[in-house]
């Protein structure tokens, strides 16, 4: 799986010439089915080789165009690991891919802007967290969210204690000389404890290191971080830590072999009760600005506002659409609103999610018709 985040989601936002194409195709993790994903890949993209022919390129041109895609076909290791969706965004020079933690439609989309509405579900509501895996031989940081984790680096701290220790040591511990049988003195240096003893002092040296990096990686954004380890680890963690956003509960026991997925399973209920509160306290706030000019729930003024960065928080239904074209030279006014998805015309709920997200704005989608007073899109603008 791959954590589709909001740097990507900018990324995929930017304006380009020529055609864009967004492919989606629903995977199979494991069982028979998994041969089959490759098969249906590989004719989605030569629907997609038809189609830019289709709308005016040649043939060597849209070869060209989609070579990076055919080559991910013939690629057997990448087929072996999947989730159950794949997402894949071709342009002039540009090729993304992402393994989604949702299942989604088998979808072909050609024009001049990515089709991006599979993954509002993925960056809406703001859960990313992050968790760390704290054991004597080394450490391990994943950026989580609502469908999983993935492994990132901590800059400047060594993974291991061993390994900080032994370069602390090398800097500052003096050797000493040690002789046996009467032969030549050898020079010798202390090295740190190994094997599976506890080792509180150097992990106690080992852990500021620790928080220092965590620090610098996370700044000051505040993101949820969940500490998971054996008992006696939590505490001289705790000790060390610096951090705001480390949560007063833990994961405690030895979780140092549990791979990602297990993870995200021990780690999401301890941080969902902290995102369900967000979700109620952003209701809370539209209902008490609900009249006022401070909050709205007409399209035509949320989607400019929401261009304009004005939109600080905004529900939506994840079943309902609502379709129009966007004057982006306009200030994101909707200059037309269409009866239904056709050419030329956007989800408008959509727009607004995206660019709500682009300009820091919290995102909530509700898997029901309504969000608020059977609206099924509620704003609360910036003050």
């Amino acid at each position: 799986m791959d954590v589709v985040t909001k740097n990507d989601l900018e990324l995929l936002t930017r304006e380009r010439t020529g055609m864009c194409v967004s492919l989606y195709l629903r995977t199979q993790v494991t069982g028979s089915e998994v041969l089959q994903d490759p098969v249906s890949f590989n004719a989605m993209l030569t629907g997609v080789q038809q189609e830019l022919v289709a709308q005016g390129m040649s043939a060597p041109e849209a070869r060209n165009f989609i070579r990076p895609a055919r080559a991910l076909g013939s690629d057997q290791a990448f087929w072996q690991v999947q989730s159950k969706g794949l997402a894949v965004f071709l342009a002039d020079g540009f090729s993304r891919t992402y393994r989604l933690p949702i299942p989604c439609k088998d979808l072909l989309v050609v024009n001049g802007r990515f089709h991006l509405t599979p993954l509002i579900t993925l960056l809406a509501e703001d859960t990313e967290y992050y968790l760390l895996v704290l054991s004597q031989s080394k450490i391990r940081l994943f950026r989580g969210g609502r469908f999983g984790l993935e492994k990132v680096t901590v800059p400047g701290v060594p993974e291991g204690m061993n390994e900080a220790v032994s370069q602390d040591q090398n800097e500052a511990m003096p050797q000493y000389r040690a002789r046996f049988g009467g032969g030549a003195g050898r020079t010798t240096t202390m090295s740190p404890a190994r094997g599976g003893g506890r080792d509180d002092a150097n992990m106690s040296r080992y852990f500021p290191q620790v928080n220092e990096g965590i620090h610098g990686l996370l700044q000051e954004k505040n993101t949820p971080l969940v500490a998971a380890g054996v008992d006696y680890l939590l505490p001289l963690y705790r000790q060390a830590n610096t951090y705001p956003g480390l949560l007063p509960e833990g994961i405690s026991g030895n979780v140092d072999a549990l791979r990602a997925e297990a993870l995200h399973e021990k780690a999401w209920p301890v941080v969902e009760p902290l995102f369900r509160r967000r979700r109620e306290e952003a209701r809370e706030e539209f209902l008490a600005l609900k009249g006022t000019e401070k909050a709205s729930t007409f399209t035509a003024e949320i989607v400019p506002a929401s261009y304009q960065g004005r939109v600080s928080t905004l529900l939506l239904s994840g079943r309902k659409h609502e379709w129009g074209t966007v004057d982006r030279s306009n200030a994101g006014t909707v200059s037309h609103v269409c009866r239904r998805e056709e050419q030329g015309c956007e989800d408008l709920y959509d727009f607004a999610a995206i660019h709500t997200l682009l300009k820091g704005g919290k995102v909530f989608v509700a898997e029901s018709d309504s969000v608020i007073d059977g609206n099924a899109i509620a704003a609360v603008f910036r003050r």
